[in-house]
């Protein structure tokens, strides 16, 4: 709905590619891959993708080159979000589009999100402020995780004290386990919320998914 299937596209803070890779599978023609580390570049290549770039978001080599960003877990990681908003913004080409996820609700923190170096979680709200601080237009907002929220938040409730992770206690409980069965029943009910979301919108899920559109200079 908001991005081509022939759009230039990059996904920053790839990882492995997993993500581009499905986006690849879905028919997304012009997929490229942004990553830290090489070893994910590396894993990436496996899956075919053939624009592979190694940079740090902070320090990103691009101006005005792609019509699509795609940032999927990744702002919550960095200290100056701000920042890596901006850099977005300066990558993409004109009326370009950012896409990202991040993990919702401060009240969801736990040993989990700082032991995944998380710096923060976000509201609608403030993900909202973050972005049209930085020059970008909202067009499409969401919860996402909503109908397991009670499970995020026995999670949360189970790991509240912070622990390294090094800590056998740490290793020993580390949030819910989850087993074959648990996870089949988990996948059943995130397609269940899938279906439900083109008729209600979640006032409250374990992320957000934002579409936001970048401002021409004489709009902000």
């Amino acid at each position: 709905m908001f991005v081509n299937k022939n759009s230039h596209i990059i996904e920053i803070g790839a990882g492995t590619g997993a993500v581009a890779r499905c986006l690849l599978a879905a028919g997304y023609k012009n997929m490229a891959v942004g990553e830290m580390h090489i070893n994910g570049l590396e894993y990436a290549r496996t899956y075919g993708i053939k624009d592979l770039y190694q940079f740090d978001l902070l320090k990103a080599p691009f101006a005005e080159h792609f019509e699509t960003i795609g940032l999927f877990d990744v702002v919550e990681h960095i200290e100056y979000d701000g920042l890596a908003v901006e850099n977005i913004r300066r990558i993409l080409k004109d009326g370009g589009h950012i896409v990202l996820t991040v993990p919702a609700h401060q009240w969801l923190w736990s040993n989990i999100d700082f032991n995944s170096g998380h710096k923060r979680r976000y509201s609608k709200k403030t993900l909202k402020k973050l972005l049209t601080a930085n020059g970008f237009e909202v067009l499409y907002a969401s919860y996402f995780f909503s109908l397991v929220l009670p499970l995020l938040y026995v999670r949360t409730l189970l790991n509240k004290k912070i622990k390294p992770t090094g800590s056998k206690q740490n290793v020993k409980n580390s949030g819910l386990k989850i087993h074959g069965f648990s996870n089949s029943v988990l996948s059943a009910v995130c397609k269940v919320e899938f279906f439900l979301s083109g008729f209600v919108s979640f006032g409250a899920g374990g992320s957000i998914i934002m579409v936001a559109k970048k401002q021409s200079e004489a709009r902000r």
